[in-house]
């Protein structure tokens, strides 16, 4: 680390914090997505089991965890 200059280090550490932001907020909007799912599904009847199974279907690894949706 001694080679990189202290500004080039300090660029990266910015870029990498904007990655996050953003990252962060792509999943919000996902979670705001699924937390519609889930009373569309409350309203078609589905129990919370169901719902849990469709979000993950749906959503892979992004999906919400049980507690969010049994909440």
């Amino acid at each position: 680390m001694a080679s990189v200059p202290w500004g080039r280090r300090t660029a990266v550490g910015r870029l990498a914090r904007f990655r996050r932001f953003h990252l962060c907020r792509a999943i919000g909007a996902s979670r705001g997505e699924q937390r519609a799912a889930v009373k569309f599904c409350f309203l078609l009847g589905k129990n919370a089991a169901e719902t849990v199974l469709m979000l993950k279907t749906a959503y892979k690894d992004d999906a919400m965890g049980k507690t969010q949706v049994y909440e």
